[in-house]
């Protein structure tokens, strides 16, 4: 179901995240939260090269695992890392 024209980008649990890594457990209930109600308009992102980040550089690779710890299903997992950003930037266009 499509539901207006806002996408959302799931990336840098760092930048609100009071407890940190590696799980960024106070970002966690938020994100599931918007990931179940609207998968459709989700994509994973990354703000390398994390240039909010004054105290050290987070784990590319870790920040990556999270996100996916967020996604409940695998179909809502290639949905938000591969379905939704190909539709969004026109990749799949004939």
């Amino acid at each position: 179901m499509e539901r207006g024209n806002t996408w959302i980008t799931l990336s840098g649990p760092y930048v609100d995240s009071r407890t940190g890594a590696p799980g960024y457990e106070d970002v966690t209930p938020v994100a599931r939260a918007l990931i179940a109600s609207t998968p459709e308009r989700m994509l994973w992102g990354t703000d390398w090269p994390h240039s909010t980040q004054t105290a050290g550089k987070p784990d590319d690779a870790g920040l990556v695992d999270v996100i996916a710890g967020w996604i409940d299903r695998p179909v809502r997992q290639q949905m938000i890392f591969v379905t939704n950003p190909t539709r969004l930037n026109g990749f799949d266009a004939a």
